[in-house]
């Protein structure tokens, strides 16, 4: 049976208890500073009534693209899981969006991970329900940060993303790691192509991605983080003590106007 059906009337569930709440959760501005690597200014997200809560919640990384670089951080409320946010959309999870440097690049996996962990351990979130998204150069710095800790993440979701970089790994190390792919059919920036080579690849490997290729749509498809199945999706994913990830779902290519 597919999880999203299970999963679709309690996220709807969660979504109604956040939005009878009195309180609204808001985006507070946050840095991390670690011993050694590279610091991030970013965005952090808690459910409204998690403070009173003891159980562990989910967590999304979420990625920029490169319009929102620089040293302003309301930049990233431009568009995607940050706007999303700042329009007061509660969302079940915590959701950490971290800022690039002007002309900087998501090139640290490592500091990316050291940001994540240090947001699980103040915030009661949940290492085995932790997922990763952006798009552009945010989709970029999905694969590369997947490819260099792929045993990190229950699922993952780069959206109009560049092909992967071998430099950060392979791609075969990512065949157990749940993945959906959005890219627009009429992307001129960065041609959907390289999506599509990395679903095959994936599958070559034995690996069961979803691409969803949006009909007509071009470069900015921002649309994407308004879907509540992506995060209904999210949450039928968790790391598994004696596997990787577990996956969910067949390999499924969909093609879509808009949405």
């Amino acid at each position: 049976m597919n999880p999203n059906r299970l999963l679709a009337p309690l996220f709807t569930l969660l979504l109604l208890v956040f939005s009878l709440g009195t309180a609204r959760a808001t985006e507070t501005e946050e840095r991390f500073t670690p011993e050694h690597g590279r610091g991030y200014r970013y965005l952090l997200f808690v459910p409204p009534g998690a403070e009173e809560s003891e159980k562990k919640l989910p967590v999304i990384l979420y990625l920029h693209g490169a319009s929102c670089r620089g040293s302003d951080l309301n930049k990233l409320k431009r568009y995607g899981l940050p706007q999303r946010l700042d329009r007061h959309e509660n969302l079940p999870f915590i959701v950490i969006s971290p800022q690039c440097n002007a002309g900087g690049s998501w090139d640290d996996p490592k500091s990316l991970i050291a940001l994540v962990d240090d947001v699980i351990a103040n915030y009661n979130g949940d290492k085995d329900r932790v997922y990763l998204t952006g798009m552009s150069l945010g989709g970029a710095g999905v694969w590369a940060t997947a490819l260099a800790f792929p045993d990190r993440f229950a699922a993952i979701a780069p959206v109009c993303a560049p092909a992967p970089e071998t430099r950060y790994g392979s791609i075969a190390d990512l065949s157990r790691v749940p993945t959906w792919i959005f890219h627009g059919t009429d992307d001129n920036v960065i041609p959907p192509k390289g999506s599509v080579q990395a679903a095959a690849s994936m599958r070559s490997s034995g690996g069961e991605p979803t691409l969803t290729m949006l009909e007509g749509r071009g470069h900015g498809i921002v649309e994407v983080f308004d879907r509540e199945d992506l995060f209904t999706w999210f949450l039928a994913h968790r790391l598994n003590a004696g596997s990787r990830a577990s996956r969910g779902g067949k390999p499924v290519i969909r093609h879509k106007k808009g949405g």
